[in-house]
């Protein structure tokens, strides 16, 4: 009985940690998506605005408590971090994988982070 209720709880605690890692940036998945890698250097100019994303690289420095400096080799773009997002501990040496969309601002575009993956 006791072995129950331990496997039990434990399935009940990680069930939120499978769910998240399933299906934390769903959505279409066949002709058309995007689901590739791309380039901070593809991401100027205009029309860009809620272009869904994923990013690889490294954050290279923190500007604010929510937006961060983000590098892929290629160019450097600005990345917002929600204050209510779980942040894994990653420094500039942590290649890391961002999910997000593109957010156009008057002085340029910007990538609003929905998920973060270290690599």
């Amino acid at each position: 009985m006791f072995k129950k209720i331990i496997a039990l709880t434990a399935a009940l605690a990680l069930a939120p940690v499978v769910m998240a890692n399933n299906f934390g940036y769903g959505g279409f998945q066949g002709p058309g998506a995007t689901s590739a890698v791309v380039r901070v250097s593809e991401l100027g100019g205009f029309g860009m605005d809620d272009r869904p994303v994923i990013l690889e690289g490294n954050v290279i420095q923190q500007l604010n408590h929510e937006i961060y400096k983000f590098s892929d080799g290629t160019d450097t773009i600005n990345v917002e971090f929600d204050d209510d997002m779980m942040l894994p501990t990653f420094n500039s040496n942590t290649r890391v994988r961002l999910y997000g969309e593109v957010d156009s601002e008057f002085l340029g575009n910007m990538v609003d982070v929905k998920r973060i993956e270290l690599i």
